[in-house]
């Protein structure tokens, strides 16, 4: 590229890959994100995003593949996804010294259901630009409005309420 472009640039990353992780996962996630959001063209049929047609395979086949207790060992699968690099980045060691400080060194393995304590963020509920009175009137006008189950009568049944949504807050929507 130097060669090309010219020396002074900036136009190559120098030093040892390790340096480079957090941009090159970056650009994994990108290269990941562009794939699965792209329409693929299916004929006689519509174009889909590999997302959707993933999601709509689950829920037509089910859950497939092996699980992973088939192929690795308990003490395998205590550590399987584990980010070692983490554990030596100050802010997220503080971050689990604070919040999972009563935990201990216990095992996760044979245990069913959430963790005793819990991770939480509170979200207060947005505030209304349709009065009480104003969503009633929405949710009854809405209901009496025909409506069926296809993509195409969902985006429908939601211009219509964005419609009516206009007419009783003007400027608003």
């Amino acid at each position: 590229m130097e060669l090309t472009q010219g020396e002074g640039r900036g136009s190559y990353i120098w030093g040892r890959s390790v340096h480079n992780t957090r941009i090159e996962r970056l650009w994994v996630d990108v290269t990941v994100g562009s794939w699965n959001f792209h329409p693929i063209t299916i004929g006689n049929g519509p174009n889909q995003r590999p997302e959707e047609m993933f999601g709509f395979d689950m829920l037509v086949h089910g859950s497939r593949g092996d699980s992973l207790d088939q192929h690795l060992t308990p003490d395998e699968l205590e550590v399987f996804g584990v980010d070692w690099d983490a554990y030596e980045e100050d802010a997220i060691l503080r971050h689990l010294r604070s919040n999972y400080a009563n935990e201990g060194n216990s095992s996760w393995l044979g245990h069913r259901g959430p963790p005793t304590e819990l991770s939480g963020v509170e979200v207060s509920e947005p505030p209304s630009i349709l009065t009480a009175e104003e969503i009633s009137l929405l949710d009854l006008t809405v209901a009496s409005l025909s409506h069926g189950s296809t993509a195409e009568e969902v985006a429908h049944l939601w211009r219509q309420a964005l419609m009516i949504a206009r007419i009783l807050r003007l400027g608003d929507f």
